[in-house]
């Protein structure tokens, strides 16, 4: 600190005083400026110190919360994996049913086609057999009646004679032609 003399008192002894008390006081106060920083050097010691172990538990933490969320998420993502496998197991079991329910029904569907494919052809050949024993038993009958009718033509030759029906067929002729007279 310095004092402040008034003019008449700038000279001599009393300035020599004012200096070695100013001396004095600068002195004091170098100390209390070293104290003062040595305090503020161990406080931000202490501060950097606090600040480290603060900023190495956050880090700590962090990398532990990390850590946690990185399991979690395997996790789930071998959750997620087993789910979607578990998907695609059951989607193929139930397409593979599907497909087995497509093929018996297809089998069945063919079957019964066959089958009512060979009852209609059993029953074609049996109608088939029937029209054929039915034509058999008219061409025989046919062949019978031909061999009466040839017996009776052959029959009534030798009772008329080969002319008598020569003569039977002009008389019907001229009829047919010629009106037939009228009586008075």
């Amino acid at each position: 600190m310095r004092i402040r003399l008034n003019e008449q008192e700038e000279t001599g002894a009393e300035h020599v005083e004012a200096v070695e008390a100013d001396g004095q006081a600068f002195a004091e106060l170098g100390q209390h400026v070293a104290t003062v920083l040595a305090t503020a050097r161990e406080a931000a010691e202490k501060i950097e110190g606090d600040a480290l172990q603060l900023a190495e538990r956050l880090l700590a933490e962090a990398r532990e919360k990390a850590a946690e969320i990185e399991a979690e998420t395997a996790q789930k993502r071998s959750a997620a994996f087993a789910a979607a496998e578990d998907v695609r197991t059951r989607a193929d079991a139930y397409a593979e049913k599907k497909q087995e329910e497509a093929d018996e029904a297809t089998a069945e569907a063919i079957a019964r086609a066959e089958r009512q494919a060979r009852e209609r052809t059993r029953a074609a050949e049996e109608r088939q057999q029937e029209l054929d024993a039915n034509v058999e038993r008219t061409e025989e009958r046919l062949r019978k009646l031909v061999a009466r009718l040839r017996e009776v033509a052959d029959r009534l030759d030798a009772l008329v004679g080969p002319d008598a029906l020569d003569q039977a067929l002009q008389r019907e002729a001229v009829t047919q032609v010629a009106p037939p007279a009228r009586e008075a």
